[in-house]
């Protein structure tokens, strides 16, 4: 069923969000709601196309959904997704996916390792701008450590050889 209904998504408009759902976050979206409950978006002041991938996603999702069986093609587009900075926008094109069908496999899968993989860098670039690795820290405590009960057996030793 999750692979008849991508391909048909692929032949229709791929990048709306589906009747009932927040456009921009693909929350339900409850009747007479005016805005969304799950990202606060205002209805009224919803425009569609300002939600639309960029163009290289967007050919890119298309060939995925005609091909959305096949596990590869959706780990090349994951891949260069997080090379082009774009995990949000290929994340909100999966919950589409698990809008329409939510019990597609493919789409699950999918958008459980975009979120593996979108909280890797953010450790990875913390590191990377002057903070210290956890391994770094632990070294330096227990160097720290090792100093001050050194010093406090030096101490005690000069303490116990002045009362002899």
């Amino acid at each position: 069923v999750a692979v008849e209904r991508a391909l048909a998504a692929a032949a229709a408009h791929p990048f709306a969000a589906p009747p009932g759902h927040c456009p921009k976050c693909i929350a339900p979206r409850a009747d007479g709601a005016v805005a969304c409950p799950a990202c606060g978006l205002s209805f009224s002041a919803a425009e569609g196309a300002s939600f639309l991938p960029p163009d290289w996603l967007a050919s890119r999702w298309k060939e995925v959904l005609r091909g959305w069986g096949n596990d590869v093609t959706h780990d090349r587009l994951r891949t260069e997704a997080v090379a082009r900075d774009a995990l949000v926008e290929l994340g909100r094109l999966y919950r589409i996916r698990l809008a329409d069908v939510p019990d597609d496999p493919y789409a699950k899968r999918a958008r459980e390792q975009l979120l593996r993989q979108a909280a890797v860098p953010i450790t990875f670039r913390a590191d990377q701008n002057g903070g210290k690795s956890n391994t770094t820290k632990y070294v330096l405590v227990a160097a720290a450590l090792a100093m001050l009960l050194a010093a406090v057996a030096l101490l005690l030793r000069s303490v116990v050889a002045g009362m002899q």
